[in-house]
C-alpha cells in the first residue's frame, strides 16, 4: 500500500511535468481516452521495481467491452498471461538481476477470472462486468525484485512489439531522488534514468 501511494504521488508529479509542455498537455486532459496511447508509471524503492500501465483495452485486445465469444475470452486470457509472465514486455537493466514477483490486472468490463494468473484458484463470485461506455481500460501493475538495484538504470518497454496498436506511451519514473517523464514510441522504447 505504501509503495502504491509512492508510485501515485511521484508519478503524478512527473506527469504534471510531462504535461506542462503545450503539445503534450492536449493529450492529458482529465478523463482523456485515446486509442494507441497509454500511461506508464515506474517506481523504484530499494530492491522493488513496480511498473503500472493504464491503457485503453483496444490497445491490448482490439475491443473495449466484455468478450462475447470463446475466442475473445481466450484473447483476454492470453493478454493477461503476458503480464503475469512479463518477459519481453518489461526488461529491466540486465545487471540489476530483476525477477518478476507478481502482477495485478483490473478492468471495469473484464471478468477478474479472465485476468487471473494461469492455474489460479477461481476467485470468489465477483460483480458482473459493466457494459461500459465503449471506452474501457486496463490497469496492470507488474512487480519485480532486483538483486542489484544500484545497477538498475532503465527498462526496455516491449509493449509496442507485443501489442502493435500502441503508438505512444507517456511514462513517469520515480527512482531514488530522480523524477522524470518521457514519451515512448516503437522507435524509442527504452525508458532510462
Amino acid at each position: 500500500m505504501k509503495r502504491t501511494f509512492l508510485v501515485a504521488a511521484v508519478a503524478g508529479a512527473a506527469f504534471a511535468t510531462l504535461s506542462s509542455t503545450p503539445a503534450l498537455a492536449q493529450g492529458h486532459k482529465h478523463g482523456a481516452h485515446q486509442h494507441g496511447v497509454a500511461k506508464l508509471q515506474v517506481a523504484v524503492d530499494g530492491k522493488a521495481l513496480e511498473i503500472t500501465l493504464e491503457s485503453p483495452l483496444d490497445n491490448l485486445l482490439g475491443f473495449e467491452r466484455p468478450p462475447r465469444t470463446d475466442a475473445e475470452r481466450e484473447t483476454v486470457r492470453k493478454m493477461a498471461q503476458r503480464f503475469h509472465a512479463p518477459a519481453g514486455l518489461f526488461t529491466p537493466t540486465a545487471a540489476a538481476s530483476c525477477v518478476p514477483k507478481g502482477a495485478e490486472l483490473s478492468s471495469d468490463v473484464l471478468d477478474p477470472a479472465l485476468l487471473a494468473p494461469a492455474g489460479a484458484a477461481p476467485a470468489a463470485a465477483a460483480a458482473a462486468p459493466k457494459a461500459g461506455d465503449g471506452h474501457a481500460e486496463l490497469e496492470a501493475t507488474v512487480r519485480f525484485e532486483c538483486a542489484n538495484p544500484a545497477a538498475l538504470k532503465g527498462v526496455d518497454i516491449g509493449l509496442f512489439k507485443a501489442f502493435p496498436k500502441f503508438r505512444q506511451i507517456d511514462a513517469a519514473v520515480a527512482a531514488g531522488s530522480s523524477q522524470r517523464g518521457s514519451k515512448l514510441s516503437a522507435k524509442q522504447a527504452m525508458l532510462s534514468w
